[in-house]
């Protein structure tokens, strides 16, 4: 689980650099970063069926209920941050991006340390 935990991130790392980029140069989010938003939300899918699949075999998460919460909310982010994209054209889309996308790398976090038994 270690390893798609941290493929999710890279993904999220890319949103946050371009889109803090298009932020600075005061653009808004363009389809090509919501198409690596939707390959960071599809990796979210495939860890937390995962997750589920591991959590039911015995293994994983010592608090299941936390970590698929986190998941789920995780999965209801990005597309909010697509829906501002679209509604919102101005450069606030971008730092709305650049905002969820962090968030999302501290969820991650905190699932990685649930997951792991640390937190």
């Amino acid at each position: 689980m270690t390893t798609l935990a941290w493929i999710s991130c890279a993904p999220l790392v890319v949103l946050i650099c371009w889109s803090s980029v298009f932020a600075a140069k005061d653009r808004a989010v363009i389809l090509n970063q919501l198409w690596v938003a939707a390959v960071g939300e599809a990796i979210w899918l495939i860890q937390a069926i995962a997750g589920g699949i591991l959590s039911r075999g015995g293994g994983g998460a010592d608090d299941f209920v936390t970590w698929i919460s986190y998941a789920i909310i995780a999965l209801l982010m990005l597309p909010g941050a697509a829906a501002v994209a679209f509604v919102e054209r101005t450069r606030y889309s971008s730092v709305v991006m650049v905002v969820v996308s962090f968030v999302m790398l501290v969820m991650q976090w905190r699932m990685h340390g649930i997951w792991e038994g640390v937190a």
